[in-house]
């Protein structure tokens, strides 16, 4: 009876061992937060104001039914001065002095975020948009 009962607990414990490395093995791939760069950002594509960061600037930034903050002076006298992101002269200025780094990629810094929350238009960038002007602050800011 004793040998029995010492087989039954064995087998037991192996079961229980088996049934737990098993569950290890099937867990559900975890959801990840990865971006398809390459559709976004092809192989050797250099991303440049003209080419790619003047349309994202249209649509966050210089949209005139969104605002008046990023336009030129001529366009819209209510304007701020100093901060015509209509040209790459306007936006390259706030690459270099670190602001445009500071209020889109920068959650910690003392700078309100861009674009802000109260916009009426979009509040957040797209993942491909903000890749691409990452890596066109990246590379240099080129025209």
């Amino acid at each position: 009876m004793k040998l029995f009962i010492r087989y039954t607990l064995a087998f037991s414990l192996v079961s229980y061992l088996v049934f737990l490395a098993s569950c290890a093995k099937d867990k559900a791939a975890e959801p990840t937060d990865i971006i398809d760069t390459v559709a976004c950002i092809q192989p050797g594509q250099t991303i440049t104001y003209t080419g790619d960061i003047k349309r994202i600037m249209e649509t966050y930034c210089t949209d005139k039914n969104f605002g008046t903050c990023h336009q030129s002076e001529l366009d819209s006298p209510a304007g701020t001065p100093g901060l015509d992101y209509t040209t790459y002269a306007g936006i390259k200025e706030k690459v270099l002095d670190g602001q445009l780094i500071a209020r889109v990629f920068d959650p910690s810094s003392s700078l309100p975020p861009m674009p802000p929350l109260n916009t009426e238009g979009p509040q957040t960038l797209t993942d491909c948009d903000y890749l691409k002007l990452q890596a066109w602050v990246d590379s240099g800011a080129q025209e």
